[in-house]
């Protein structure tokens, strides 16, 4: 199979300068974040964040605890 490859000739002037994919780029970063700051509950989800790993430590204690009290 043989495919023969023809040379499209376009003029620069048509062109944009620069490619279109920066110029959205540019509009996209450019609007203002409109979501508030998560600095509000910070607090209370470390918090949170604390109780759930401390409690996660202690299942893992007691089911390691569990398994050498059945297996040993």
């Amino acid at each position: 199979m043989t495919v023969t490859l023809r040379k499209i000739e376009s003029s620069a002037a048509n062109e944009p300068s620069t490619p279109e994919r920066f110029s959205r780029e540019e509009t996209m970063i450019a609007e203002p974040a409109s979501a508030p700051p998560l600095e509000a509950h910070d607090a209370h989800d470390r918090k949170l964040r604390n109780r759930i790993i401390l409690a996660n430590v202690v299942a893992w204690i007691a089911i390691i605890v569990l398994i050498r009290l059945v297996f040993f």
